[in-house]
């Protein structure tokens, strides 16, 4: 998808639907599709027929991510330490499997590894209603959308 320079975009958490660079969808699609946009208040309608849309979800400004972001990349590094820490741990349960002895790697595991702890996490945080849990929609589906405004220099964090 090209993406112009000049194009505002949001940053999603999942690439996959991220309007920035790197991104490989447009992340429009499924929020319409879904009905999460919703008629802005805010916008001075001219004529009786005009409409104005906003996401029906919070938008973080780059501005007001600065505190969150610090946090954020605290709890990063402890989880680095964390995975890193137990690194030995996984290694021997992975020698143990079938896999091993197929010819996989340790290395070809360690992201479906970080999947199932980010998400056993993200299980126990709204289990103990530290994380509102996902909202189950018309179509069945389950999740949450947010974004956040790009960072005037582009970067990604």
């Amino acid at each position: 998808m090209a993406i112009s320079d000049d194009l505002k975009s949001l940053r999603f958490l999942c690439e996959c639907v991220s309007g920035g660079r790197g991104g490989y969808t447009d992340p429009w699609s499924e929020i319409t599709k879904h009905k999460l946009l919703r008629e802005s208040e805010e916008w001075e309608k001219k004529y009786p027929t005009e409409r104005y849309y906003e996401p029906n979800f919070p938008v973080f400004k780059a501005e007001e991510c600065a505190d969150f972001r610090t946090l954020c990349e605290e709890m990063a590094e402890q989880v680095v330490s964390l995975f890193e820490g137990k690194r030995a741990k996984m290694e021997s349960a992975f020698a143990r499997t079938r896999l091993a002895n197929q010819g996989w790697e340790f290395s070809d595991i360690t992201q479906c590894l970080y999947a199932n702890m980010q998400g056993g996490a993200r299980t126990l945080l709204e289990q103990r209603g530290l994380l509102s849990p996902r909202e189950k929609h018309r179509n069945g589906a389950e999740w949450i959308f947010w974004a956040e405004e790009p960072e005037p220099n582009g970067s990604k964090r």
